[in-house]
């Protein structure tokens, strides 16, 4: 299922799975040629010990990037993202 597509093309799909008891979505990222795969942690880590990437993970990883980003190219709209984001990873922890 399409979820996603940006003005530069990149298109975003979840193909949802099952493993076991547990289930869950792989995200395929693809630009032409271009292919990634994201898997996120299915199940608790408890019961199914670490299997794939958290949201925490991912919103520290976007934003440090944007964080870097901004140094280049400081903006108001950046440093709003900015916020946003380290408040739901507040709230996910």
């Amino acid at each position: 299922m399409e979820i996603y597509v940006d003005r530069n093309g990149v298109q975003v799909k979840a193909i949802k799975f099952f493993s076991g008891e547990s289930e869950g979505y792989v995200y395929q990222v693809n630009h032409g040629d271009t292919h990634h795969d994201l898997k996120f942690q299915t199940g608790r880590v408890s019961d199914s010990g670490v299997n794939g990437l958290t949201n925490e993970a991912l919103l520290a990883i976007v934003i440090h990037r944007t964080n870097s980003l901004n140094d280049k190219f400081p903006c108001k709209e950046n440093a709003c993202a900015i916020t946003k984001m380290q408040e739901a990873l507040m709230w996910f922890e």
